[in-house]
C-alpha cells in the first residue's frame, strides 16, 4: 500500500511511545504504545527505583513535589528488553 508520509511506515521495534496527560492535582495518566513483536509486558521504574512489570498499557502516576522521572521499556516473550524511554515531570505545589 503506497503512503505519502514516510513516518507512517518508519518505526522502531521495541521503542515505546509514551503519552502523559494531567489527571488531577499531583497526578498524571501515562499511556504506552509500542510495535514490539511478541510483546510480553511494559516495564517501569520511578526515580531510578526497581523495575516492575506494568499490568496494561496505562499507568496512573502520583507525583511527589519537584522532579519526577518515569522510565519505560518493553520486554518480549523471549526476555529481550527494548531501550529505555524517560518522561520527566516537574510537580509544583501551590
Amino acid at each position: 500500500m503506497p503512503v505519502s508520509d514516510r513516518h507512517q511506515i518508519n518505526w522502531s521495534v521495541g521503542v515505546p511511545d509514551v503519552k502523559v496527560r494531567q489527571a488531577g492535582p499531583g497526578a498524571v495518566d501515562v499511556t504506552f504504545f509500542s510495535i514490539t513483536p511478541n510483546l510480553e509486558t511494559y516495564r517501569a521504574r520511578i526515580d531510578n527505583g526497581p523495575w516492575q512489570d506494568v499490568a496494561s498499557d496505562q499507568w496512573h502516576w502520583r507525583l511527589k513535589p519537584g522532579e519526577n522521572v518515569l522510565d519505560i521499556r518493553t520486554r518480549n516473550r523471549f526476555g529481550v528488553e527494548g531501550p529505555v524511554v524517560s518522561a520527566v515531570v516537574t510537580h509544583r505545589e501551590n
